[in-house]
């Protein structure tokens, strides 16, 4: 079934409610995405609650790294045979039976809402058969332990960026050998694992300890591990070549300057020859190899070179869209300068005569049919119209800094940056509302102003003196 972009954004518009066929999600949109899966599948929309656990850093316990908002348990407080059965996990099954994804599966629901169901997320837990009993894959985040300060990053994800940019004291780690004890039950039942997502895999003491394990009991599960490409010990390979591993590194700039402004602490000439050595080694194992690159305003520039280097090395492509830190995304940027990227990228001859081409042209296809989505329809567009339209002109102000207040809380920087950029704004905002000749236009301009996106407004009042923003205010407050 072929449905456009426009006709599946109206079949979204509508409340989430239980239909009589016990479905939540549009009729026409669900058929349109179950015709890329077998028809055995098309009891749930997704199947990582009966097919995953995904242990993150504080003990939580999710079922899939794309929702990070439903927790099904928590360790200690549970035991991992609790959590896996809990009243929880069932609760996230039946919302997959519904196809409602109102309850965090808002990643899958942009690419539903994009058209592209080849790329949706939950397809992924279609590759594995399930278990009513045990889960048959499992997410390991296990520690924030990192030796790098990416720019993207926070300290949730490393350790460096916790104690020497938020200035807070380490994460207090909940696994124990009780859970490695545990782990004992579910390990033989396993057919993948993944090592990925939070610190760097190579340097967390209790990974070793876990793949041990799965050597011991489980020799034939796919161990996944993503690397940021910085420690290659002889432990690390001895440990890969006594398993079933399967290496993924994250490389977000081939330009030595760019790689190690955004991978702070790390030596791009050292991880290149990583990279080599990890490609070598999958092809001699017939195992799977990827390079990843998290697409910022830093590097987005890289994208047709990085799909060509990955094709020469043989390695599969992964393109990550980053929604924050809001400085360094680019689907908040104008509407112009995403016209921009999509054009340079749209434009670039992608080879596609090999079947890993073709998989890694796909994936470009789809990484550059998000920008114009982006393009189409901004983040810079208006929103809550109605919100703003009810507040008292006395509130405005205070609804401004509200917005952006929220707004600096998804950057990275001490609260006292955060203060300081706050007053900044607002002083500016201020002084920006004094150019108008009177406390209607003042109203006016500030009401039109809370519609606008903050991210669009932050970079605009950064960037620009008052008396240009005055003279575009038409524009700008359009943007």
């Amino acid at each position: 079934m072929n449905l456009s972009i426009e006709s599946i954004k109206e079949l979204f518009s509508s409340k989430n409610k239980v239909r009589s066929d016990g479905m939540v999600m549009d009729k026409k949109l669900a058929n349109a995405y179950n015709a890329t899966r077998q028809s055995s599948l098309h009891s749930s929309f997704c199947f990582a609650p009966s097919t995953n656990m995904y242990f993150s850093q504080n003990g939580d316990v999710k079922v899939c790294c794309h929702n990070t908002e439903f927790t099904i348990g928590t360790y200690p407080k549970q035991s991992i045979q609790e959590i896996w059965t809990s009243p929880k996990a069932e609760e996230l099954r039946k919302y997959m039976r519904q196809y409602d994804l109102a309850h965090g599966c808002s990643i899958c629901e942009f690419d539903m809402k994009l058209g592209s169901f080849e790329e949706v997320r939950a397809k992924h837990f279609d590759e594995f058969s399930r278990h009513t009993k045990y889960p048959v894959m499992m997410e390991f985040l296990l520690s924030n332990t990192c030796n790098l300060e990416c720019v993207m990053c926070k300290g949730e994800y490393s350790s460096l960026i916790r104690k020497n940019r938020e200035k807070l004291p380490p994460l207090q780690n909940p696994y124990d050998r009780t859970f490695v004890k545990q782990l004992e039950e579910f390990i033989p039942h396993l057919t993948e694992a993944r090592f990925s997502g939070s610190g760097e895999a190579f340097s967390i003491d209790i990974n070793y300890e876990i793949w041990d394990m799965f050597i011991r009991l489980n020799p034939t599960c796919k161990i996944m591990v993503q690397t940021n490409g910085t420690i290659l010990t002889e432990r690390v390979k001895n440990m890969l070549h006594r398993g079933n591993f399967q290496i993924g590194v994250s490389v977000d700039s081939l330009v030595k300057e760019t790689y190690e402004g955004i991978r702070v602490n790390a030596n791009f000439d050292k991880v290149m020859e990583n990279v080599k050595w990890f490609s070598d080694y999958c092809k001699t194992k017939n195992s799977y190899f990827m390079l990843a690159l998290c697409v910022i305003r830093q590097n987005w520039r890289e994208l047709p070179a990085f799909i060509r280097y990955c094709n020469e090395l043989g390695a599969a492509a992964v393109l990550h869209k980053v929604w924050h830190p809001k400085q360094f995304a680019i689907d908040n940027l104008p509407a112009t300068q995403l016209q921009d990227i999509y054009r340079y990228l749209d434009s670039a001859e992608i080879a596609s005569g090999t079947p890993l081409e073709r998989q890694n042209k796909r994936h470009y296809e789809y990484f550059v049919s998000v920008v114009k989505s982006w393009m189409e329809q901004p983040t810079s567009a208006v929103t809550n119209n109605s919100e703003v339209d009810a507040l008292a002109a006395t509130d405005l102000l205070s609804y401004l800094e509200a917005s952006y207040k929220t707004y600096l809380d998804d950057e990275y920087g001490t609260e006292e940056e955060k203060t300081i950029a706050l007053s900044q704004f607002m002083n500016k905002f201020e002084q920006f509302l004094a150019l108008f000749p009177d406390d209607q236009t003042r109203e006016m301009v500030s009401r039109h102003a809370c519609k606008v996106s903050t991210g669009v407004m932050a970079e605009a009042f950064k960037k620009y003196p008052v008396e240009y923003l005055f003279a575009e205010a038409g524009n700008l407050l359009k943007a």
